[in-house]
């Protein structure tokens, strides 16, 4: 066995005890059916007790749980029909037993069984399995849920993402028992298919109900990966279940009702970031229009910045995680995370495998190192992961501006939340998107104005290559400006008509062009559609079930090097296709251009040399509502 299969038991086990170790609920459905017997029994399914292989798939809504936000899906239970006689105990040499999450609406099941699935399907058990019940009737009159079926790995479910499902295949034959059942004619919660003679089957056919589940659950309220028993108040992880607290999130800051996100930040020396430059993230986070149980929206950011005396070195040498012949992630990463994760004072308590094993559960790491690869690319990350470096040394600025700090380490930590270069997609420079993980507005550039770190809050209109109406324009904020293709690169306002192939008029169609193409160093990318992004809605906070969990496995990242300061200086020198500011178009922003501001206003006159001067507001006119944009343009 390899070092890296025990550390992934290892990583499994105690991941095992945080979660086992929190307080139990237990959620059923359909509601109704928790204290008062279903209308119905399975007779075969969801086991075949009359014999054989069989599949038995159920259909899930979220108002079928009792519950608001994600839980952690940790086994299920059956109980008996109130008809079952007796008490029974049935071996079955292999079952497995998969959920996922879907799209497929309960008014919509197919009665072929993977058309139903979703893409996240996971195999939560399988093997040998017996299910007994000692057939025990409670206070309420109904059967206890003493049919209890363990999972082997935990399922996180988001009700806000779609439908339950539960997959049951069953590849022998058991023994005779009802399970309890619940059918609804109209508006049901549940649905489900049954297939008799093979566990793969493709087809079946079912009803509106099923078997009335218990779930086991520890539950996640706000949704940021962190379950609840973690951060309440007396509350926290317990990775080895000995009853001391490991890591205590509560006394961090962290709340059960609100998001919170975690990361450890250690750096080379003089390569430490800036407070400001963090303060500029950490704001962006907690203004971020991502709703909580709470009612207040935001998520908190908990920075810590630990060590910051690792030795000034270039990180030259990389891992070739995939084994393509390819340099994919630098070596001294992995090395300085054994040697640096966690604090000081937590590597030397003698509790410190337990806290260390614990921390790793809650904590993205960062290191702002110098240089990677013999590049100067700005970092490296993650996609849905923990791990992600900030590499600025090689910048004019040794280890980065204050600017560049807070893009780049929101742009990592950007990777690491499931986000790309397009945001759902790689398409970088997408003009139709504002967002730090555009290489565009990654760092601040000579023609930015007001720059912030933000990533997307909304879907902009989609960008055809094939067909560019210039009048619609890119359907943005007028005070925001974005660079466009094919090289040279030119700037244009995101609200507002656009002049694509730059004749001095806007209101023409354009076929063919490459917009997002505005580097000549980089190759051509035709004819593509750019889809607007909403990053905030799309984030993912929770990363333990990442393949890239495990320290030293860094798949996702793979060629994932980032931008250079080459290409900062090279979109530093993009020019302004059309100031609305320049109304004498001389490239110089002066008192002559208050005189034709005014005659603009005024008399409306035709502007003497642009289709967008005076016209701020890009609303294709030029009135007084554009009088203190230009104002802040004279003062700029």
């Amino acid at each position: 066995m390899t070092s890296k299969n025990i550390q992934s038991i290892v990583c499994i086990l105690v991941l095992a005890c945080a979660i086992r170790s929190g307080t139990a609920e237990f959620i059923v459905s359909p509601p109704e059916s928790e204290t008062q017997e279903g209308n119905g029994a399975l007779t075969t399914s969801p086991f075949n007790y009359t014999g054989g292989p069989c599949r038995y798939f159920m259909l899930y809504n979220p108002d079928a749980f009792s519950i608001q936000g994600p839980i952690l899906i940790r086994g299920v239970r059956f109980r008996p029909n109130g008809a079952q006689a007796s008490a029974f105990s049935h071996s079955f040499t292999n079952v497995e037993i998969w959920m996922s999450t879907t799209t497929t609406a309960i008014s919509s099941i197919s009665n072929q069984f993977n058309s139903n699935v979703g893409a996240d399907q996971t195999l939560v058990r399988s093997g040998p399995l017996t299910i007994a019940s000692d057939n025990i009737t409670t206070t309420n009159g109904t059967k206890a849920f003493d049919v209890s079926i363990p999972f082997a790995s935990d399922y996180y479910y988001d009700p806000s993402k779609g439908n339950l499902t539960l997959d049951i295949r069953v590849f022998s034959p058991g023994g005779t028992g009802f399970i309890d059942g619940h059918w609804k004619g109209s508006s049901p919660a549940l649905r489900d298919l049954f297939a008799d003679g093979s566990a793969t089957a493709s087809f079946g056919s079912g009803g509106p109900g099923g078997a009335v589940t218990q779930f086991d659950v520890v539950a996640d309220a706000d949704g940021d990966g962190l379950l609840d028993p973690w951060e309440e108040e007396g509350g926290g992880l317990d990775v080895n279940n000995d009853g001391i607290v490991d890591l205590d999130l509560y006394a961090l800051g962290a709340r059960p009702d609100h998001k919170d996100l975690f990361v450890e930040v250690d750096a080379m020396t003089g390569r430490t970031p800036s407070d400001e430059a963090l303060d500029m993230v950490v704001a962006a986070f907690a203004n971020a229009p991502v709703a909580n149980p709470d009612g207040n929206e935001g998520i908190v950011l908990h920075v810590q910045i630990d060590e910051t005396d690792i030795p000034l070195a270039p990180w030259t040498e990389m891992l070739d995680q995939n084994s393509d012949g390819t340099s994919d992630w630098p070596e001294g990463f992995d090395d300085t995370k054994a040697e640096r994760f966690g604090t000081p004072a937590q590597r030397q308590d003698p509790n410190t495998a337990a806290i260390i094993s614990a921390k790793k559960l809650a904590y993205r790491y960062c290191i702002f190192s110098d240089t990677i690869a013999g590049t100067n690319a700005s970092g490296i990350a993650e996609i849905i992961g923990n791990d992600f470096v900030v590499s600025l040394g090689g910048w004019a600025t040794p280890g980065g501006t204050v600017e560049q700090q807070a893009g780049t380490f929101m742009h990592e930590l950007g990777h690491t939340l499931g986000l790309r270069h397009g945001g759902g997609d790689n398409q970088n420079y997408k003009p139709n998107y504002h967002s730090v993980m555009n290489y565009t507005f990654q760092t601040p550039k000579n023609w930015s104005r007001d720059w912030a770190p933000v990533f997307s809050s909304e879907i902009l209109p989609s960008i055809n290559e094939l067909f560019i109406d210039e009048s619609t324009g890119l359907g943005g904020d007028s005070t925001v400006y974005t660079e466009i293709g094919p090289p040279p690169s030119v700037v244009v306002p995101m609200a507002g008509p656009i002049d694509v192939n730059r004749d001095a008029d806007a209101t023409g169609f354009e076929f063919d062009v490459d917009i997002n193409h505005v580097r000549a160093t980089d190759p051509p990318s035709p004819f593509q559609v750019h889809d607007g992004f909403d990053d905030w809605a799309s984030i993912t906070l929770r990363f333990t079930n990442a393949e890239d969990f495990l320290d030293g496995v860094h798949l996702s990242a793979v060629d994932l090097l980032e931008m250079t300061h080459e290409d900062h200086v090279a979109s530093n020198q993009a020019t302004l296709l059309c100031d609305p500011c320049d109304l004498n178009c001389d490239s110089n922003i002066n008192g002559l251009d208050i005189m034709a501001f005014i005659d603009l206003i005024l008399d409306d006159v035709s502007p003497p040399c642009s289709y967008c001067a005076g016209d701020l507001q890009a609303d294709g006119a030029v009135t007084e509502a554009d009088v203190t944009q230009f104002t802040a343009c004279l003062i700029e």
